[in-house]
């Protein structure tokens, strides 16, 4: 089984290949389904196929109030209490951005969902797949509240450096 021959090995698989993801999909959904309050980390990478040179370059595709482009990789981490594992699925790769979208739609749908500017991703999984993101918690957004009124950023890198100890980050990694 993919997932648990992975599990031991690494905390993340990437995921490019149908049989793979099906199996991410089981997996997410047995873990939904028998958690009274499940979380999940999710990020979202998108990009836009640039028309002049026909390279894939990630940036901001909301145009017109559209999100244009496509998600490149959406990536989906469980608490590292349950298992310490992310998977990052290549949605490029697996070829079928809708299939894709009905088959993480009860997970997301049903956990909570924590992430940084989860905005982004709830507008654009909501156009391009049809995911409503129902319970959210935005580091960014939080981080905004909290410091209502003051002049500072807001970004993961802001936070990170306002909230956690230097060492965390090395300690996690070894990096």
């Amino acid at each position: 089984m993919l997932v648990q021959e992975h599990v031991e090995e690494k905390t993340y698989h990437y995921v490019t290949t149908r049989d793979e993801f099906d199996e991410v999909v089981t997996y997410l959904n047995d873990f939904v389904n028998n958690s009274d309050n499940p979380k999940l980390a999710l990020d979202v990478e998108t990009y836009l196929l640039d028309a002049l040179d026909g390279d894939s370059v990630p940036r901001p595709i909301k145009f017109n109030n559209w999100y244009q482009g496509m998600i490149k990789t959406i990536q989906i981490g469980l608490p590292p209490e349950i298992a310490d594992i992310q998977f990052v699925i290549d949605v490029e790769k697996l070829g079928n951005p809708k299939y894709v979208g009905e088959q993480l739609k009860y997970s997301l749908e049903k956990s909570i969902i924590i992430g940084q500017n989860l905005k982004y991703e709830y507008q654009f999984m909501s156009v391009h797949m049809g995911i409503f993101l129902n319970r959210m918690r935005d580091c960014m957004l939080l981080s905004q509240v909290l410091m209502a009124g003051d002049k500072m950023r807001h970004g993961l890198a802001y936070l990170y450096a306002r909230y956690m100890d230097p060492g965390t980050f090395i300690t996690a990694t070894g990096m």
